[in-house]
C-alpha cells in the first residue's frame, strides 16, 4: 500500500511539475482542487504535514540551506526555519 502511494505521490508532483500546475491532494474529497496560489495544497481532516527529522549536527551540516527552510531539531526539540533576514 506504500509503494502505491508513494508511486502515486511521484507520479502527480513529476506530471505536475513538469506542466506548472498545482498538486492538491486530499484524504477525503476526490473532487479537491488546489489554490491556485499554491504549488501544493493538502486537505485533510485526519493526518498532518510530518516534516524532515534532523539531530542538530545533521541540521548544521547542511550546505547553503534554502531561505525558508523547515526541519524540526530533535536534539533540542523545535522547529528550524532558515531565515536570513
Amino acid at each position: 500500500m506504500r509503494r502505491s502511494i508513494l508511486f502515486l505521490a511521484v507520479f502527480l508532483t513529476t506530471s505536475f511539475l513538469s506542466t506548472g500546475q498545482n498538486i492538491g491532494i486530499s484524504d477525503y474529497d476526490s473532487t479537491f482542487t488546489p489554490d491556485n496560489s499554491a504549488a501544493l495544497e493538502i486537505k485533510s481532516t485526519s493526518r498532518g504535514v510530518l516534516v524532515p527529522r534532523l539531530t542538530t549536527a545533521q541540521k548544521n551540516a547542511i550546505s547553503s540551506p534554502a531561505e525558508g527552510l523547515l526541519v524540526y531539531d530533535t536534539d533540542l526539540d523545535y522547529f528550524f526555519f532558515y531565515s536570513t533576514g
